[in-house]
């Protein structure tokens, strides 16, 4: 049987052990009486998607009936507290896009009253329990950090997640779709922050906010994670296997993994309108009309589908682009980079290796879409094109 601290006090109680519901952003900590591996699940960063809360308030009553026998620790916080309370998605600015290296390292040497807005201090205090509930991990397995959301719009359930080999072995089988390449296509994710300490990470999103089902759909992929990484096993979930089985049946036709493109950032909210009636993963044509923005239609670079379009009056980035990946090519992708063949880059027209830049490649001419496709293949997805000209391609880990 797990333990779990129950008791509540002040939000200041920054001594207590991250997950402690008496500390500021404390929702639960379950620890197991056999050792074994630390998952971290954050709800709540946006204040207006009470499902990912609900979720862990779901998880924890399946401990408390004894339903679930933890081996390692499950330790799971709330976001952005104040916004919670407030039921809006952020007081001063998105507490998902502050998760910055220049931004935590000013944090980590101020005191909370110096934080320049309300999300700041959010993330002044909930970065501390991150890396103390880190800090605490074994590494051997590495942690695993979930973050969880809804979305605006209708959608299936999906998952947000690297394509590096050690997310590949965590998250193969995972009964909803993957969207890849999202998180190096955008900066300041607490899941960037997360993968930078080391860990695997995560993002589950469904929707709309208000769904009933948003809930149990999230619920339902964090017990998914749970038993791959060992801290659960699957043999005490029978009630939960009808779930999975769901969602597969509600994903049939979306490829395992879509990979971001291309993202439309929003400058202007009041100027940008999003056509109606589209759904994450929609497939759209080339040249298709998705949007209106500072009136002029935004249409569809390529063939592709259609990645979160914005319903909502607030939030930066319009939608996204992703390609399909199959079975076939994610196995490939995947025994290439095990192989180490990257090196055959080498021998493609204008590409090189960028002198003393570590696992870096120089692209003189990234106007070839088979260019980017091949670094894509490889796991080169952080790619930065210069005023030049020149892409220069790059990847944390293969």
């Amino acid at each position: 049987m797990s333990r779990e601290v129950t008791s509540r006090s002040g939000p200041e109680a920054g001594g207590l052990p991250p997950g402690d519901p008496r500390a500021r952003h404390g929702r639960g900590r379950h620890e197991g009486e056999a050792p074994g591996p630390t998952v971290i699940v954050v709800g709540g960063m946006h204040g207006n998607e009470p499902g990912g809360l609900a979720a862990m308030d779901r998880l924890t009553d399946r401990i408390d009936r004894g339903e679930l026998k933890l081996r390692g620790r499950l330790v799971m916080l709330t976001g952005n507290v104040e916004a919670c309370a407030r039921g809006v998605r952020l007081i001063d600015e998105d507490m998902n896009r502050l998760w910055t290296r220049t931004r935590i390292d000013r944090l980590r040497s101020i005191s909370l009253d110096a934080c320049a807005s309300a999300e700041e201090r959010e993330v002044w205090s909930l970065s501390r329990e991150l890396d103390r509930a880190l800090d605490e991990a074994t590494w051997n397995p590495l942690p695993v950090v979930i973050d969880l959301h809804t979305a605006s719009a209708p959608s299936v359930p999906f998952a947000v997640a690297r394509n590096t080999l050690d997310h590949a072995a965590l998250f193969r089988g995972l009964p909803i779709p993957i969207i890849a390449g999202l998180e190096e296509a955008l900066g300041g994710l607490l899941l960037g922050h997360a993968f930078d300490r080391g860990a695997r990470t995560l993002a589950i999103e469904t929707g709309p906010h208000e769904s009933e089902t948003a809930a149990e759909d999230l619920e339902s992929v964090v017990l998914w994670i749970l038993i791959r990484s060992g801290l659960i096993t699957g043999g005490e979930l029978s009630s939960v296997r009808d779930s999975f089985a769901s969602l597969r049946e509600r994903c049939a036709g979306i490829p395992p993994i879509v990979e971001v493109i291309h993202r439309h950032p929003v400058v202007d909210r009041e100027r940008f309108v999003m056509e109606d009636g589209f759904r994450s993963f929609d497939r759209v044509a080339a040249q298709q009309v998705l949007a209106v923005d500072h009136g002029l239609p935004v249409r569809a670079p390529c063939r592709s589908r259609l990645l979160m379009p914005l319903y909502q009056d607030q939030g930066e980035d319009g939608f996204f682009i992703g390609l399909e990946r199959d079975r076939p090519y994610l196995w490939l992708s995947e025994w290439f980079r095990r192989l180490r063949l990257q090196w055959l880059l080498g021998f493609f027209p204008s590409v090189r290796r960028e002198p003393g830049g570590g696992d870096v490649w120089r692209v003189d001419r990234p106007d070839h879409r088979w260019v980017r496709e091949a670094l894509r293949f490889f796991g080169y997805r952080e790619q930065v094109e210069l005023k030049s000209g020149t892409l220069l391609a790059s990847r944390s880990r293969p």
